[in-house]
């Protein structure tokens, strides 16, 4: 009796993408840690809020080097701590060195939840060391570092010709050689209102009487009403 065996997964590619590799293997190792907050009592937590966790034990102790540590604003940062703080996990004391701001400090169950996460991240190493080998992943890890603490490229040029003109500029200046738009005469512009009288106030319009006829006749000068034949 034959058995048919399961195939294994195909081997990654040397020319595979190295963002969707780093971002498969952060989210395999992050899930691996996240997977000891519920036993802990603390699946709650965010992925960020344990990593906050995480550099509050490893000495990172104020709001501001926290949000510059993981890219986020103060504020953000603050809203975390403040989570942090209402499980009973963080701690803000008075800074020795500035009177303005707060030093962030763990908690008793704050230093047993963070062995834990610890301890998680070990056991992922572990198992991706068994992987690769302790040399190939020492080199991952220089290599990792060497650029996440590097600083930031600038954008790249734009391109002569391919950059978007500026709205907040007013329009561009009219060419000399081209004539000014004319404008109407102003008896053409005026609406002038309907009734017995006709559509630009003569007696003559549409709507002309006997009577706006007459009053037309006795005017003094020529009508020079447009469209007026006086």
């Amino acid at each position: 009796m034959s058995t048919c065996r399961q195939p294994g997964p195909a081997p990654a590619s040397p020319d595979e993408d190295l963002g969707v590799l780093l971002a498969a293997c952060c989210e395999r190792v992050i899930r691996t840690v996240l997977a000891t907050l519920g036993p802990a009592g603390y699946g709650h937590l965010t992925s960020t809020q344990a990593i906050t966790l995480l550099f509050i034990g490893r000495g990172i102790n104020t709001v501001t080097q926290l949000a510059e540590r993981a890219g986020l604003t103060t504020q953000a940062m603050s809203k975390i701590c403040a989570v942090l703080q209402a499980d009973g996990l963080l701690d803000r004391q008075p800074h020795t060195d500035d009177a303005r701001s707060r030093r962030l400090a763990l908690t008793a169950d704050g230093h047993r939840l963070h062995d834990l996460l610890s301890q998680a991240g070990a056991d992922a190493e572990r198992a991706w060391t068994d992987l690769v080998g302790a040399q190939t992943l020492q080199t991952v890890r220089a290599a990792l570092a060497a650029f996440a603490h590097s600083p930031n490229q600038p954008p790249p040029p734009h391109r002569s010709g391919s950059a978007s003109p500026d709205r907040r500029q007013g329009p561009s200046p009219r060419d000399p050689a081209t004539p000014a738009p004319q404008r109407p005469p102003n008896a053409a512009r005026r609406s002038a209102p309907l009734g017995r009288r006709g559509a630009l106030g003569c007696g003559t319009g549409p709507g002309f009487t006997e009577e706006s006829a007459r009053e037309h006749a006795s005017r003094p000068r020529r009508c020079r009403t447009m469209g007026c034949a006086a």
